[in-house]
C-alpha cells in the first residue's frame, strides 16, 4: 500500500503469489524426501533453516517503505486508536474475512491431507508429498486469472468472478462429505478447485484489507494477519479432535470454509469492497 494504488498493488500482489506457488510446489515434495530418508525431524530442520535465511534477508535486504514515518505510531495510546478506526471500518472486515475463510480452507489441507493422503488412502510420503504439491498449481493458476481479471473487473469483481470455483469445490465437498469416498482423485479434485479461487481471493483480499489506510498499511496488514491466524488456529483445534481416520473431517472443514468463503463475497464484499480509486482534485 505504501507503494501502489489498489488495484496496481492487488496485481503486484498476484504477481509475488505466482511466484510463491512456485515454492509451494517444491515445498511438499522436498519434504516428502527429507521424511522419507531421514525421519521428521529432518523436514522441521529445513523449516527452520528456511526460516533463519528469511529472516536474514528481511533484516539486511529488505528496504523501508513509507513515504513518511510517524513517531507516534508505535505509542500504546496512537497504536489503539489507529487499531480501533481499522477495526471498525467494514472494508477492512469484508475483506479480512474473506482471507480468513480462503485461508482456512488452505490451513484446513495443509494440516490434515498427509493424514489423508498417508493414512487413509494409504500413500507412500514421497507419493503424498507429490500429490500436495499439485494444489499449487491449481493456485498458481488462480494468481495468472487474477492479474487477468483485476483490470477489466476491479478487485470485488475478481473476487465474485472466482466464487464460481470456490461453489463447484463446495458442491464436489458436499458429495465427498457424504459418501467418504477414499480415492486420491475424489479428495484432490475439491481442492484443486478451492485452491483456484484462493488464488484470486488471497491478492484481492490482502490488498483490498489494507486499501483504506495509506496511512497504517502496515497495522492494517497485521491485524489482517491476526485475524487469518486466529482462524487457523481455531481450525486446528478443531481438527485435532475431528481426525477420525475417515476423509470427512478433512471435506467437512473445507466444505465450511468454502461456504464461508462465498457467503463474505456475494454479500460483504460485493456492497463493500471495491476500494475508491484515488482522488485527483487538489483541493
Amino acid at each position: 500500500r505504501d507503494l501502489y494504488e489498489p488495484q496496481q498493488g492487488a496485481m503486484v500482489m498476484a504477481r509475488a503469489l505466482t511466484g510463491l506457488g512456485l515454492v509451494a510446489i517444491a515445498s511438499p515434495v522436498v519434504g516428502g524426501a527429507l521424511v522419507a530418508a531421514w525421519g521428521w525431524r529432518a523436514a522441521v530442520a529445513a523449516m527452520g533453516v528456511a526460516a533463519l535465511a528469511v529472516g536474514l534477508l528481511v533484516a539486511w535486504r529488505v528496504p523501508e517503505s513509507a513515504r513518511a514515518l510517524r513517531p507516534d505510531a508505535t505509542r500504546l495510546g496512537p497504536l489503539l486508536r489507529q487499531a480501533g478506526a481499522v477495526l471498525a471500518h467494514p472494508s477492512f472486515r469484508a475483506w479480512s474475512l474473506l482471507v480468513g475463510c480462503s485461508y482456512g480452507g488452505i490451513f484446513i489441507f495443509l494440516a490434515s491431507s498427509g493424514f489423508v493422503l498417508i493414512k487413509v488412502l494409504g500413500l507412500g510420503t514421497g507419493v503424498a508429498g507429490a500429490v500436495m504439491a499439485t494444489t499449487s498449481v491449481g493456485y498458481i493458476g488462480g494468481t495468472l486469472l487474477c492479474r487477468r481479471w483485476i483490470p477489466r473487473l476491479g478487485l470485488a469483481g475478481a473476487t465474485l468472478r472466482a466464487s464460481r470455483f470456490t461453489m463447484a469445490a463446495a458442491v464436489a465437498l458436499a458429495v465427498l462429505a457424504i459418501t467418504d469416498a477414499r480415492h486420491v482423485l475424489a479428495v484432490m479434485l475439491p481442492m484443486w478447485l478451492f485452491a483456484l479461487g484462493h488464488g484470486v481471493n488471497n491478492p484481492c483480499g490482502q490488498t483490498g484489507s489494507v486499501a483504506p489506510f495509506p496511512q497504517a498499511a502496515g497495522l492494517a496488514s497485521a491485524l489482517s494477519g491476526f485475524v487469518t491466524a486466529v482462524v487457523a488456529f481455531g481450525i486446528g483445534l478443531w481438527l485435532g479432535h475431528a481426525l477420525d481416520g475417515s476423509v470427512r473431517p478433512f471435506a467437512t472443514g473445507l466444505l465450511v470454509c468454502a461456504l464461508g468463503s462465498l457467503t463474505v463475497a456475494w454479500t460483504l464484499v460485493r456492497r463493500l469492497g471495491e476500494p475508491l480509486p484515488p482522488r485527483t482534485d487538489r483541493a
